[in-house]
């Protein structure tokens, strides 16, 4: 039998050369315009990630650029999966229950009433990671201490800072509202309801911090704490506060 290298690499070659032209087509046509504003590397890096998409190189359809960039921009999990599936390519995938997309994480990702579960299956390679640098030595304060170091890792922005040291109050605040409201929820009606709600209440301060991580000015910033998306990370800091103090007032 002839070895299959060759084979693959002309295919790939095809594929690129269809894509390449297309792309040209669609830029010469004034179906995707060069929005130079952005900066040439800004703007090549979707170019070249259109053009290198391994899926695309090895079989299939071809994808025209304007869905694949509003896919790209849009997918929720599209570069962890797009790694991870790189890294199985490589044979270097993760070990058995450590990678941060295997179905299970999906599942927990999305189905989780838990903030502070939701923060430790995310991103957790990223975790695991922060959780042996800083968490495991830090000597108090030990969240604080760990989101404060990943907004300074992300590059300490205004919307980095806020988005990062809120996330910590309010994991905090999830480890002491669900054993208060969980001992409280006999019936399996209100566990349900308990359940149903504060699945909702994660998913919306999930978002809200990913919004102001994403804030890329004070203006912004200043415009999402002004709105009434602050309600609800205002009600968990403001149910934190009334939890501590009631624990510090039955120690005394």
């Amino acid at each position: 039998p002839s070895p299959s290298r060759p084979v693959i690499a002309l295919s790939a070659i095809m594929l690129l050369t269809q894509k390449a032209t297309s792309l040209a087509l669609d830029i010469h046509e004034g179906l995707v315009p060069l929005q130079l504003g952005q900066g040439l590397l800004q703007h090549a890096l979707s170019l070249c990630s259109y053009l290198l998409f391994f899926p695309a190189l090895l079989g299939g359809p071809l994808c025209a650029f304007s869905r694949f960039q509003a896919q790209a921009e849009l997918a929720y999990y599209g570069h962890w999966a797009l790694d991870e599936a790189l890294l199985e390519v490589a044979g270097f995938g993760p070990e058995p229950g450590q990678g941060d997309l295997s179905a299970c994480d999906l599942w927990a990702l999305e189905t989780t009433h838990r903030l502070a579960v939701f923060t430790r299956t995310w991103n957790k390679s990223t975790s695991r990671w922060l959780r042996r640098l800083v968490f495991q030595r830090c000597p108090a304060q030990l969240l604080l201490a760990t989101f404060a170091f990943s907004a300074w890792w992300h590059g300490l922005q205004p919307g980095q800072v806020f988005g990062f040291l809120c996330w910590a109050v309010m994991v905090e605040a999830d480890y002491r509202i669900h054993p208060f409201l969980s001992a409280r929820a006999t019936s399996q009606g209100v566990k349900l309801l308990y359940r149903g709600t504060t699945w909702v209440f994660t998913q919306l301060i999930i978002a809200y911090i990913l919004v102001a991580v994403e804030a890329e000015s004070f203006s912004m910033l200043c415009q999402l704490w002004t709105s009434c998306s602050s309600i609800l990370p205002l009600s968990y800091g403001f149910a934190l506060l009334l939890l501590l103090l009631s624990k510090k007032l039955k120690q005394n």
